[in-house]
């Protein structure tokens, strides 16, 4: 899951023993965790009140609802009732239009008497978090807490809390950003509550009750392997994801987990469910091999009919294969942060379909240069349509004798025929800038392309630029396919 920054003054109140600071917030975008300097944490001993560390970050407009100041009614009284299922019931929370960053709903409200249900997780390159639930559960009972790294530090499920902060939805997901807190005691973790497998479907907008909340599902098949973000399917369209539970590994696809427990995350549009632990995994009963490891090419798995009749869906396909004389055709870059390393390759014969995304854990620091061959193991997948193999095994098999053939093409051509030149190394002649970088980096040029900067360049494109040569590996992302140079010389400017 890249991160996103944001920061925001979080507005002063007064308590009877303590005075209001305000935090820094910074969110990752699903997947990606970093580590960033950690704040000094306080003492959270039971029955203490710990405040937030001050710092001197603003609140960016975010336009969206009316803030009401902790829920105070027509006299100005705090409300004394608020609970988890209250806050996630809001209309301005319910009625969340996709896509929106930021809805501030209430702030320096009260909200007592919340029984954690997870161990503190990263939830940012410098925030922390964890689950909570109001004591009964159900539906609408739980919500993320988050806050400062380092500030609420020793958090196990059970420990009860008292906090005064601010409720928030962050792209969707309902979040309450403590001012303060209070550890009050421990208590019983509510059950999990058991559900059939289509109500947390990764769509499914009937899943929203649910949200921040501990599940079970049971009987459930392995329907495709993790893909680039930890990320696998099981029956009814569940997706598990590794936020909390970092060592998590599926069973092979086709095996079956007695139960899965976890609480259930919004992020990127879909919803996901969170295992806590080795504990939240019951395999199911019966052996269950390794399918078969097949010998392909990549021109066998880029024209196959389960590559290009792909449906745009995040685990279109999976199958172990074993793919000999690859070469690598530009240098290692971020796939997901801290988790994968990709390298572009193709069959060592150039042509439509013989280029494809090697993906690697970036825990194995693999190191490969432009022209080096390689013959790998692992799990061809499409992955929103992008044909790519996560690598179990690579094995070198010498250099590249010769240069890497790059495909002369037009950006009409690319964007009629992407399929067939996704993966492979192209040069485009006399294009245009026609459009400056949006925010994620990415500019287009005459005909329509897209080029992004996934690999590092220092050419800053300016609308109008003509460019004599534009040369890179073609991918898909986003509904479009698109160009990626390699680095500056890449792109040479007339």
């Amino acid at each position: 899951m890249t991160a996103t920054c944001r920061k925001f003054l979080l507005l002063a109140f007064v308590l009877a023993l303590a005075s209001a600071f305000a935090c820094t917030r910074e969110t990752a975008d699903g997947s990606d965790n970093g580590n960033a300097d950690d704040v000094a944490a306080g003492d959270e001993t039971a029955g203490q009140d710990t405040q937030i560390p001050e710092d001197d970050a603003k609140t960016p407009p975010d336009g969206q609802g009316k803030t009401d100041q902790g829920g105070n009614d027509d006299n100005g009284e705090q409300p004394q009732d608020n609970t988890v299922e209250k806050f996630q019931k809001d209309p301005q929370g319910l009625e969340c239009a996709e896509g929106t960053a930021f809805i501030n709903i209430l702030q320096a409200a009260d909200l007592p008497g919340v029984v954690a249900t997870t161990q503190v997780v990263s939830a940012g390159d410098t925030l922390d978090g964890f689950y909570a639930e109001d004591p009964d559960g159900g539906e609408y009972s739980g919500i993320k807490i988050v806050f400062d790294k380092g500030v609420i530090a020793d958090v196990a499920p059970g420990d009860v809390f008292e906090f005064n902060g601010d409720l928030k939805e962050y792209y969707c997901m309902t979040e309450f950003e403590p001012l303060s807190f209070t550890k009050t005691g421990t208590a019983s973790v509510p059950d999990p509550e058991v559900l059939l497998p289509e109500a947390l479907a990764a769509a499914n907008p009937a899943t929203e009750p649910w949200e921040s909340v501990l599940v079970k599902v049971e009987n459930v098949q392995v329907v495709s392997a993790p893909d680039n973000h930890g990320i696998f399917e099981v029956t009814g369209g569940v997706m598990v994801d590794d936020v909390i539970y970092e060592d998590l590994a599926a069973l092979d696809v086709g095996c079956t987990y007695k139960s899965i427990t976890g609480v259930v995350e919004y992020a990127f549009g879909q919803y996901v469910l969170l295992p806590r632990g080795e504990a939240d995994l019951v395999p199911g009963e019966g052996e269950c091999g390794e399918p078969p490891v097949e010998s392909d090419t990549i021109k066998g798995i880029q024209g196959s009919d389960e590559s290009k009749t792909c449906e745009d869906v995040q685990f279109g396909f999976s199958k172990n294969v074993s793919v000999k004389g690859l070469v690598i055709t530009g240098p290692g870059y971020v796939v997901s942060k801290d988790k994968y390393t990709g390298f572009w390759a193709f069959d060592g014969e150039g042509g439509k379909y013989s280029g494809v995304l090697l993906v690697f854990k970036a825990s194995e620091n693999p190191q490969y240069a432009i022209g080096d061959k390689i013959d790998v193991t692992g799990k061809w997948q499409e992955y929103w349509c992008l044909t790519e193999i996560m690598v179990e095994t690579a094995t070198d098999a010498g250099k590249l004798q010769g240069e890497i053939p790059v495909a002369a093409a037009t950006a009409e051509e690319i964007l009629a025929d992407g399929e067939s030149f996704e993966g492979t190394l192209v040069s485009l002649t006399g294009v245009t800038v026609t459009d400056e970088p949006d925010q994620y980096g990415g500019w287009k040029v005459t005909g329509g392309l897209w080029v992004d900067d996934d690999m590092e360049y220092t050419y800053e494109p300016k609308v109008g630029d003509e460019l004599a040569t534009l040369t890179g590996v073609i991918t898909y992302s986003f509904d479009n396919y698109r160009l990626l140079p390699r680095s500056d010389a890449d792109i040479v400017v007339k």
